[in-house]
């Protein structure tokens, strides 16, 4: 009983630790080249002047598979702003789902195979 509540004392400490190290790891795994160029690219002339930065840098992590929770974690936001942060792209870009989103890179991906 007295090792259970010895690990509940270090509980704290030892999420702070994890969730600190996979900001980092995250951080590592997704580095700023190649395919981010290519979702700027497709992105950045369709959107620029429909989206922020913020909305693109979502987009990027929507994109590569990150969940609203990653996504905030990532960025330093809550999931519920990530939400909102969605919603309005979405409507800016005039869709409805996150498939439609991947739909848009991947014409924009077709269109480079093109040429």
């Amino acid at each position: 009983m007295r090792e259970l509540e010895n690990l509940r004392a270090y509980e704290p400490i030892v999420q702070a630790v994890i969730r600190s190290s996979w900001k980092r790891e995250a951080n590592r795994a997704f580095p700023q080249t190649g395919r981010d160029d290519l979702m700027e690219e497709a992105f950045g002339r369709l959107c620029a002047d429909r989206l922020t930065l913020q909305q693109r840098n979502i987009v990027r992590l929507i994109l590569r598979g990150h969940s609203n929770a990653s996504i905030g974690e990532s960025i330093g936001i809550s999931e519920g702003t990530v939400r909102i942060h969605r919603k309005n792209i979405y409507k800016r870009l005039a869709i409805s789902s996150q498939a439609e989103l991947f739909s848009i890179f991947i014409d924009h991906l077709n269109q480079q195979k093109l040429y």
